[in-house]
């Protein structure tokens, strides 16, 4: 709702997560209101609450479709990634949203493909495998006709919360936010020129790397205590007198 007040129609309003009818026409609401707002599905059966609603509403909706990638973080934060994670569509069901789409003469309102590999990202090696790999899906998803502009790259973006550089720990990254955008980028070019698609958009949802410096917990510290130093002599006595 604080969207619907504020938003600006040279952004993109990227709706994730569960959605029910209240959601979804909420959305096109939104897109009545020239926002450029994205109903990104999470699951196919999504697809048909979208096309009805539009129908009902009269408005062409932009839809994004999230793809569930074969690339797998294997790190703490990965539990939601690769073929068997909780979100997402394969490229079968991909296919028939497609093929859905076509039928409702809607295809072109196809426009941003979404993925997470997972938080906190350890390396960009890691990173470029799985932005290489949706950049395949977004390639064959034009070639099909689809009228794709945007890459969402979804979250990733890790911090060195100790400063090691390691890229083997749940709690540091080894890259910087250059190195980080420098193999998205690259991957993403690498495909589309081999394809011979035109380059997209590109948007990620890097929360984790928004907030976490702005985040700091204070308080009171009520009681304090002391550990003892221990007289090694008189514990060399004491034990002394059971022998």
């Amino acid at each position: 709702m604080s969207c619907l007040c504020k938003g600006s129609n040279e952004a993109l309003l990227v709706c994730n997560g569960f959605k029910d009818a209240e959601y979804i026409s909420l959305a096109l609401v939104a897109r009545k209101l020239a926002l450029n707002t994205v109903i990104v599905l999470e699951q196919e059966e999504e697809l048909d609450l979208v096309v009805n609603l539009s129908q009902k509403f009269a408005v062409r909706p932009l839809i994004g479709v999230r793809a569930k990638l074969r690339t797998k973080h294997s790190g703490h934060f990965g539990s939601t990634s690769g073929e068997k994670g909780k979100f997402g569509l394969t490229t079968t069901q991909i296919l028939r949203v497609v093929r859905k789409l076509e039928q409702a003469r809607m295809l072109d309102c196809l426009q941003l493909l979404h993925f997470h590999i997972g938080s906190q990202i350890p390396s960009t090696a890691l990173v470029s495998d799985g932005v290489g790999e949706a950049a395949q899906i977004y390639s064959e998803l034009l070639r099909l006709g689809a009228y794709k502009q945007v890459i969402d790259i979804g979250g990733g973006l890790g911090i060195d919360y100790d400063g090691s550089k390691s890229t083997h720990s749940d709690v540091s990254v080894g890259y910087s936010l250059e190195d980080y955008a420098a193999a998205v980028v690259k991957s993403v070019r690498d495909v589309c020129d081999r394809k011979s698609v035109k380059h997209p958009i590109i948007c990620s949802e890097s929360g984790r790397a928004v907030v976490s410096h702005h985040s700091i917990l204070i308080f009171e510290a009520i009681s304090a205590s002391a550990a003892d130093n221990p007289d090694i002599s008189r514990i060399a006595s004491f034990l002394k007198s059971f022998t």
